[in-house]
């Protein structure tokens, strides 16, 4: 149960910087280049997720 909660903190923090990180570009008018960092935030997420999901009590 620890290690689970452990993966879902690093998905959380991991996520966090990453859509900041995805906002920042949005604002200085790197539209592109934020989706990519918005998709690959995205599918990190779902990674994490699936992988915590997955993991035997």
């Amino acid at each position: 149960m620890f290690y689970k909660l452990v993966f879902l903190l690093i998905a959380v923090i991991v996520c966090f910087y990453t859509f900041t990180f995805a906002h920042w570009l949005w604002r200085e008018k790197m539209t592109k280049q934020a989706w990519g960092v918005f998709f690959l935030t995205l599918f990190s997420l779902i990674y994490f997720l699936l992988y915590v999901a997955l993991i035997p009590r």
